[in-house]
């Protein structure tokens, strides 16, 4: 429903261009010579509503999409010792996930360009047919229309800050995809550490029941030992290679995982180093999570929905605006003037829309209601995360230290086996097969402690978002593209 006052001219009034005044005697005859110009009074018209409001230009400037030359290409070239550091910023700066977070951040920051139109001159042209009362016939005419808002309760003002604290949003999302992705690799470089030691590991296996099935394949031979002792050996050999083929195809695949996140599509071989103070992180960090990015998406779609309430609740109140209008008919046959200018302010308000209004407003408050109830589940379980990781990283350690002074006894027990088979017989080559197997079967477990404890501080580390300022990834630029739009 609209309430409109407009001052409109007399449909007997022309429009004398080159004065840019009122005449009520000058029009121009012919429809061929109206077609082929417009009167200098569409351009003032237009002049005067961008004029209106002051209303800054720099409100309707874009900004560039993001572009980045080396983002999308992968290297051909092997690469040695990489470090764990140069593999996370080597992932970062090529990662699909990280394009497409910047794609939507900047995807966002246009629609704060079109929220911001609307404090803008909207001015349409166009061609229509109507009828006229003063001829008594139909004309078809050229129009242009402007309008320029004044006052709307702030309408545009809060789809500006929706618009706003969504690129707010889409930030601590690209932030995510950063801390997601270094996640992933630094875990993957972890992974090609763990099993080139367990390959090693696996490796002296082999080699240890290869000595003793060649021993007791000799033993066999002279008389001393059974059948029965040799096919054992073999039996155990082939039980350590089955192992070893294991742990290669794992390594195989940790080092094909790293080349994908990384973009390398030649061979690549980590470094036996992990970044200085990473096993100090499960010890050092807080549970004060402002700065994690799942706590920053969350507080800033809460500001989103706020302001989207706002934008309900300003539904209610009316829309205030000047508006102007120009048609130029184009076919003026008779003795009538031939066009036509409007000026006017109008005050418009929606009354009655079925209840969509409040709906939608009772909509927004239960979005935000949510949203407060997925910061406290989002804090929830980052507190799991670092509780949990903390207690893997402890256990870890224990386990190490226990296992390390049990490594060394089997060891120890392993030559001693092997002195009492060859020299006295008091042990079989059973006890000498079983010592061996005990022995490498304590390093892997070991090892394996020792890997699980530096995932648990890349856990710790992920949930206290400290990626980026160890491995001195910026928060301003990725991939050659900034972070602020």
């Amino acid at each position: 429903m609209e309430s409109i006052t407009k001052f409109v001219t007399s449909d007997k009034t022309s429009i004398a261009a080159s004065q840019g005044g009122v005449t009520s005697d000058t029009r121009r005859q012919g429809a061929d010579k109206q077609k082929n110009k417009i009167p200098k009074a569409v351009w003032a018209l237009s002049v005067s509503f961008l004029s209106l409001g002051g209303v800054s230009a720099a409100w309707a400037q874009g900004t560039g999409s993001p572009t980045s030359d080396d983002a999308n290409h992968q290297t051909t070239q092997d690469v040695q010792d990489l470090t764990m550091q140069e593999a996370v910023q080597k992932a970062v700066m090529w990662y699909p996930s990280i394009s497409e977070a910047l794609g939507r951040l900047y995807q966002q920051n246009e629609q704060v360009t079109v929220a911001r139109s609307g404090y803008l001159p909207q001015v349409n042209a166009g061609l229509s047919s109507e009828f006229r009362t003063s001829t008594d016939q139909t004309e078809e005419a050229f129009n242009v229309t402007a309008s320029q808002l004044l006052y709307d309760f702030g309408k545009v003002e809060n789809d500006v800050n929706a618009e706003l604290f969504g690129v707010e949003r889409d930030q601590a999302r690209v932030l995510l995809a950063i801390d997601q992705l270094a996640l992933q690799t630094a875990k993957a470089v972890i992974d090609i550490q763990r099993f080139e030691t367990l390959l090693t590991i696996a490796e002296d296996q082999v080699n240890g029941v290869t000595e003793i099935q060649a021993l007791a394949e000799r033993r066999s031979q002279l008389g001393a030992s059974t059948r029965s002792d040799e096919l054992q050996a073999q039996s155990r050999v082939e039980a350590a290679r089955a192992a070893l083929e294991q742990y290669d195809s794992q390594l195989s695949i940790s080092r094909n995982n790293l080349k994908r996140l990384v973009g390398l599509q030649g061979s690549v071989s980590v470094a036996n180093t992990l970044p200085d103070d990473l096993l100090q992180v499960c010890s050092s960090v807080s549970e004060r999570f402002n700065n994690v990015p799942e706590i920053m998406v969350v507080d800033a779609q809460r500001e989103e929905a706020r302001a989207q309430i706002a934008r309900r609740e300003a539904d209610f109140y009316p829309t205030v605006s000047a508006e102007a209008g120009f048609n130029q008919f184009i076919n003026q046959t008779g003795n009538g003037d031939d066009s036509e200018v409007s000026l006017g302010l109008n005050i418009s308000s929606s009354l009655y829309q079925g209840g969509a209004t409040r709906a939608q407003k009772r909509s927004a408050d239960y979005v935000l209601q949510a949203l407060e109830a997925s910061k406290d589940n989002v804090m929830i379980e980052l507190q799991k995360s670092l509780q949990d990781a903390r207690e893997k990283a402890r256990s870890a350690k224990n386990q190490i230290d226990i296992l390390s002074k049990r490594v060394a006894g089997m060891e120890l027990t392993q030559k001693l086996y092997r002195q009492q088979y060859l020299s006295l017989g008091t042990r079989s080559l059973l006890d000498l097969l079983n010592a061996e197997e005990e022995a490498q079967q304590a390093k892997i477990v070991m090892e394996n402690a020792r890997y699980d404890m530096y995932a648990a501080q890349l856990d710790c580390l992920y949930a206290s978002s400290g990626f980026r300022g160890m491995f001195d990834i910026s928060d301003e630029a990725v991939q050659g593209v900034s972070l602020s739009p």
